[in-house]
C-alpha cells in the first residue's frame, strides 16, 4: 500500500505525461491537456514537475511551446510531423464541458529517448491517462517510464480521462498494473463497472475491486455534487463547493495535483481533500484550466 511517509525527506519530482493540446471554444483557443494542467498545478503547489509530450512542427506547436514556458512549466516537448493537437469544447447551460478530440495528433507520437530516460530516472511521481495512449508509440513510451518508476518508491497516478472511443478494456487493465492512485468521475465509473467488475454496485464496491489490483487510493468525483476519496480503511466525502462557474475545464486536474501535493506535505486525508476541493472550485470560477493564483490565498 502507498505510504506517503516514505517521501518525507525525498526530493520530489513529478511527471505529467501525455497530451498537450489547445482547448478550442466558440470564441477562443486556450492551451490545455490534462498532463499540462497537472504539471502547472503541482508547480503552484510547490512540487517540481516536468511535462513530457509532443507538438507539431507548426504555428500551434510554436504557440504551445511559448505558452508553456510563460506559465513556468518545465517541459520536454518533442517535435513531430503530426499536427499539434486540439479539442473542440462546447459548454452546456451549466458550464459543463463536452469534448471532441482531433485524430492523428502530435501526442500520438511521444517516443522514448535519452531525455525521457533522464527525466524518468530522476522522477518519483507520474500522472498519466488513457487518452494519450491510443497509439503504440506513446503507449510504449509511458510503460517504459512506469517500469523505471516501479524500481523505486514512487506514486503512479492513473487519471483515466476517458474520451470518445480512445480506450479499451485491455489498455485499462494494463495501466492498472502500474497504478497506485486511480481517479475517475461518475460517467467514467458507469463505463468501468460493467467492463471490469460487473458485480459492483457503486464506488465502494469498485474500490474493493481496485484493492485487489494493489491500488491504494481511489479518487471519485461527481462534478457539482461531491467527491469521495478512499485510502486504506479511510473514506473522505466532501460536497462540492457552490461557486459561480465560468467553465469546469482543468478543475479535476487541479483537484488531483492539490490532493497529492497536500498528502506529500503531511496533511491528513481530510485536510488534503478539503484543500483539493477548494482549489477545484476556484478553478471553476476562472477562464481556462491554468489561471494564475497563489495557493495560500485561493484555498485559505
Amino acid at each position: 500500500m502507498l505510504d506517503f511517509f516514505k517521501f518525507k525527506d525525498k526530493e520530489l519530482k513529478a511527471i505529467g505525461f501525455g497530451e498537450v493540446l489547445f482547448d478550442t471554444f466558440v470564441d477562443k483557443k486556450v492551451l490545455g491537456g490534462a498532463p499540462c494542467n497537472f504539471c502547472y498545478h503541482m508547480k503552484q503547489n510547490g512540487i517540481d514537475s516536468t511535462l513530457i509530450s509532443a507538438i507539431g512542427r507548426d504555428a500551434d506547436g510554436d504557440d504551445a511551446s511559448y505558452q508553456i514556458a510563460t506559465k513556468g512549466i518545465i517541459a520536454l516537448l518533442q517535435r513531430v510531423d503530426a499536427k499539434t493537437a486540439f479539442v473542440n469544447i462546447t459548454l452546456d447551460k451549466d458550464g459543463i464541458a463536452n469534448y471532441t478530440f482531433s485524430k492523428d495528433s502530435s501526442y500520438d507520437y511521444i517516443h522514448y529517448d535519452k531525455y525521457v530516460d533522464l527525466i524518468a530516472n530522476n522522477a518519483n511521481i507520474i500522472c498519466f491517462g488513457s487518452l494519450a495512449l491510443r497509439e503504440k508509440e506513446t503507449k510504449d513510451c509511458v510503460f517504459k517510464i512506469l517500469d523505471k518508476l516501479n524500481e523505486k518508491d514512487s506514486i503512479k497516478i492513473f487519471d483515466i480521462n476517458i474520451r470518445q472511443n480512445f480506450y479499451s478494456k485491455e489498455l485499462i487493465l494494463e495501466c492498472l498494473k502500474y497504478t497506485d492512485v486511480f481517479k475517475c468521475n461518475e460517467d467514467e465509473l458507469a463505463l468501468l463497472i460493467p467492463m471490469l467488475c460487473p458485480k459492483a454496485q457503486d464506488e465502494h464496491d469498485f474500490y474493493n475491486y481496485l484493492k485487489t489490483k494493489g491500488i491504494s487510493i481511489f479518487i471519485f468525483t461527481k462534478g457539482s455534487i461531491n467527491s469521495t476519496i478512499f485510502y486504506k480503511d479511510m473514506i473522505s466525502i466532501k460536497e462540492s463547493l457552490k461557486v459561480e462557474i465560468k467553465d469546469t475545464v482543468g478543475a479535476g486536474d487541479s483537484f488531483t495535483a492539490c490532493f497529492i501535493a497536500s498528502m506529500l506535505k503531511g496533511y491528513s486525508l481530510e485536510e488534503a481533500h478539503i484543500r483539493a476541493n477548494k482549489l477545484a472550485a476556484f478553478i471553476c470560477t476562472k477562464d481556462g484550466a491554468t489561471p494564475p493564483y497563489d495557493i495560500n490565498n485561493c484555498i485559505s
